[in-house]
């Protein structure tokens, strides 16, 4: 083009035309050799950094216990099990909730072990009833009775064996079904487990981990909607001896089939993951769910707890059933609750009893109870009466405003002796990788006092009246002094349980504030109010008199428990430890990580914009009203 271009034009000479036209074809090769060659660059780089990025994500993870594969083909190993997902994107898992399927393996295995002997104890009452028609019988038809009665073999079978008179076990919410797969092979006992999820991708996931961990003789999978699946069990004779409830989230909407489904005695496994809602950052929303308001108070994560038990009661009541509680646990940044189902009509009368509003204090948290109905028996005679207000409109300690809550659950949260067993049998079976934070928080746990409800967080109250922080043991020390019991909770490593009343626990601050004085000029009406009762100290425990007592901040030897020596409130091991989104795995990925760090804090700087541009508006306004 350039040549047609110079040719038209006479001044030009032809010498000069064509070495014009080499040197330009000799810049153009040039070029493009540059370009091809800077390409091949950018694209060795960039394998050079994808690979840089792959092996970090697998020395990261390696350090977290479990496997994670760089290919699309993501392999996870917990436990004996061994999972593989096609994409690191295609279902959901959460590494954080090891804790939580380890307890539930341990959990399952003692009630796989209480089921036989609940059968084996049936079988003999039915044999000695048909015996005891008659001698001659028994002497006669003896080895009928053995063959057709007593089950031959009164141990579990062993685990990855199918049992054919063991535990039916319901997953309703499997997603990867690596729990499903970690049952079967590592507790023993079990008939039948049901995997169930409403995803197909989860459930083709399944189907191929169950063949190459080898359980597809005992893991059924299913693709259903959860509810649908347990309305569909329960009859008296399809019924499961476990369900187990993980959704993302809040179970609520699930607890109604769940109660239906499980059989006489048998095993309910809550999770849920909505602590924000159970801990009185939305209570409307707690009572559309759970049919109790939420209070924001410190104990939060015990009143969490008690809340969904007492979600789970309502349910059972209205099929005559009612729930025992085994073990209740506030963990990381979810609640796992284990409770037995039972169905007696007249047992379900005493939940009145059992549940009791919360009246509290908004200024120093003081907290009492209303219970919502109590029983009186008399001989034969049973009645039910309503309960009644018990606290004013004022705080009687700060003159703060009470407000109330609930209802919540104020029964006992655990089985004491369940957890003692419990404890007894984590060294047995196959090793569980979080054995060392069990044994601590069952240590806790065994050390709670039982009849308590809720528990007093130390910085709190010592916040209320400005004091200096002094040793939990002297505070302990001076409640044990006094008569009252006095115990640490697994859901705060501040908290402290203790049967002493309010009162007693200000005048036990006010008794310190003599010995180091706060600045009274600091504090806030609460504080001075408190500050400013000159109570008087009573003991109701010890021997049920009403008598005056000193406190005394001497060291007692009740004030140490044996759960000290155990790992109990465990450090976050790595960043983003934690929940994570719906509908993804959380298996690591940068993108998500980096998104998710970009946007903390996004609203809080956005609430400082606009109050600064209100604040620059107002002056603004100002000055020109002053300039007028």
């Amino acid at each position: 083009m350039l040549i047609n271009i110079f040719k038209n034009r006479s001044s030009f000479n032809i010498k000069l035309l064509k070495k014009f036209n080499r040197n330009f074809k000799r810049i153009f090769l040039t070029n493009q050799k540059l370009c091809s060659t800077n390409q091949s660059n950018i694209d060795n780089n960039s394998f050079k950094n994808t690979k840089v990025k792959e092996q970090k994500m697998e020395e990261e993870d390696d350090s977290l216990g479990f496997t994670v594969d760089a290919n699309a083909d993501t392999c996870v190993t917990e436990g004996l099990a061994q999972v593989n997902f096609p994409s690191s994107r295609d279902v959901f898992f959460n590494p954080v909730q090891e804790f939580n399927r380890d307890m539930s393996i341990a959990v399952l295995r003692l009630h796989a072990s209480d089921y036989r002997k609940i059968i084996d104890f049936k079988v003999n009452k039915n044999l000695e009833k048909k015996c005891s028609r008659s001698l001659a019988a028994l002497k006669t038809k003896e080895e009928d009775f053995k063959r057709d009665f007593i089950v031959n073999n009164t141990e579990i079978s062993p685990c990855g064996v199918k049992d054919e008179n063991g535990i039916r076990v319901l997953e309703a919410l499997a997603a990867s079904g690596l729990r499903s797969i970690r049952y079967a092979k590592e507790v023993g006992g079990i008939k039948e487990i049901i995997a169930n999820d409403i995803s197909k991708q989860a459930i083709e996931c399944l189907k191929s981990n169950l063949e190459s961990n080898g359980v597809h003789h005992i893991v059924e999978p299913s693709l259903n909607d959860a509810s649908l699946v347990m309305y569909q069990n329960r009859n008296v004779d399809e019924r499961f001896t476990a369900v187990d409830l993980d959704p993302y989230g809040s179970p609520h909407i699930f607890l109604d089939g769940a109660v239906q489904s499980v059989t006489e005695g048998g095993l309910l496994m809550v999770t849920s993951t909505d602590m924000a809602v159970l801990c009185g950052n939305a209570p409307e929303t707690c009572y559309l769910k759970y049919g109790a308001l939420s209070p924001k108070l410190k104990s939060c994560h015990e009143i969490a707890l008690r809340i969904i038990l007492q979600a789970i009661e309502a349910n059972a009541n209205k099929y005559g059933r009612y729930i025992v509680p085994l073990l209740s646990l506030s963990v990381d940044f979810y609640a796992r609750v284990f409770v037995r189902v039972f169905t007696s009509p007249v047992k379900c009368k005493d939940t009145c009893a059992k549940l009791s509003y919360l009246h509290y204090c908004t200024s120093c948290e003081s907290t009492s109870f209303q219970s919502l109905g109590y029983v009186v028996r008399n001989g034969n005679s049973v009645k039910y009466h309503p309960g009644s207000p018990n606290v004013g409109a004022n705080c009687p300690h700060c003159g703060g405003t009470i407000r109330t809550a609930g209802p919540i659950w104020t029964d006992p949260i655990h089985d004491l002796s369940f957890v003692s067993r419990l404890k007894s049998t984590l060294d047995k079976g196959t090793p569980l990788k979080t054995f060392r934070r069990m044994e601590g928080m069952l240590t806790m746990i065994g050390e709670e006092l039982p009849d308590t409800p809720l528990y007093i967080v130390f910085d709190k109250i010592l916040k209320v009246i400005r004091m200096s922080p002094f040793k939990r043991k002297e505070f302990m020390s001076a409640i044990l002094n006094a008569g009252y019991r006095v115990s640490p909770t697994h859901a705060s490593h501040q908290g402290v349980k203790t049967d002493a009343p309010y009162s007693f626990i200000w005048n036990v601050l006010r008794e310190r504030q003599k010995l180091v004085p706060v600045n009274v000029n600091k504090l806030d009406k609460a504080g001075k109010t408190i500050l400013r009762l000159d109570g008087t100290n009573h003991n109701e425990v010890a021997n049920g008199d009403v008598q005056e007592t000193k406190i005394n901040f001497t060291l007692h030897p009740g004030a140490s428990f044996e759960s000290e020596n155990h790992l109990r409130f465990q450090v976050n091991p790595h960043e983003n430890w934690g929940p994570k989104s719906r509908a993804v795995t959380s298996i690591f990925h940068g993108d998500l990580e980096e998104k998710s760090k970009k946007k903390q804090g996004t609203r809080k700087k956005r609430k400082r914009e606009n109050n600064s541009e209100d604040l620059e508006s107002s002056v603004s306004q100002d000055d020109m009203k002053e300039n007028i």
